[in-house]
């Protein structure tokens, strides 16, 4: 179980425990990191999808959370 704190809008001076960071100048992504394609492979007769993400996690406050292990008992 994780429990942190996090604040409802991010900012270089709010106090949280951890971001998601999107690359948005990696390759024509969106705000959130994440590019799509669609093309017609007419030899098989259907269409493929592909996704691609840039992000990272960072923890930016260690004191602001805390992991506990085996909190379910049986």
């Amino acid at each position: 179980m994780l429990l942190c704190y996090t604040t409802n809008s991010p900012g270089l001076m709010q106090a949280t425990a951890g971001y998601i960071f999107a690359w948005t100048v990696y390759g024509g992504q969106n705000a959130y990191g994440v590019t799509m394609d669609r093309f017609r492979m007419e030899n098989i007769k259907a269409d493929r999808v592909e996704g691609e993400l840039a992000f990272d996690m960072k923890v930016v406050a260690p004191d602001l959370g805390v992991f506990f292990e085996n909190v379910i008992s049986n």
